[in-house]
């Protein structure tokens, strides 16, 4: 289905744009190029400094006991990686888990 395509392909350049308003936003900022490992309810947690927005927003508004939001590649061909593991999802098929994390993320998409 062509509209099918050019809607995600629309979805793409969009988040692609606000990927790129948000390391616009970073820049200049106390940069930490390393990351973080700590160990909290018995599981051990890497992370940067800077939490992505798509995450903060996925955890104030799932019941997810992991949220990781990495975004991979630079410029116009960045992508973002998100793995939520969410209570939210149980019974849930795949589609209605991704539309879900679009719902509650919609502001930082």
């Amino acid at each position: 289905d062509g509209g099918h395509e050019e809607k995600h392909a629309a979805a793409k350049d969009f988040l692609r744009a606000q990927i790129a308003k948000y390391e616009a936003s970073q820049k200049g900022k106390d940069d930490h190029d390393h990351e973080c490992s700590h160990s909290h309810d018995g599981h051990e947690h890497s992370h940067s400094h800077e939490e992505h927005p798509v995450a903060t927003a996925l955890k104030a508004g799932l019941d997810a006991s992991r949220v990781e939001v990495t975004a991979e590649g630079s410029g116009c061909g960045q992508k973002l990686q998100i793995l939520v593991v969410a209570k939210d999802f149980e019974g849930l098929t795949m589609i209605k888990q991704h539309r879900l994390v679009n719902t509650v993320a919609k502001d930082e998409l």
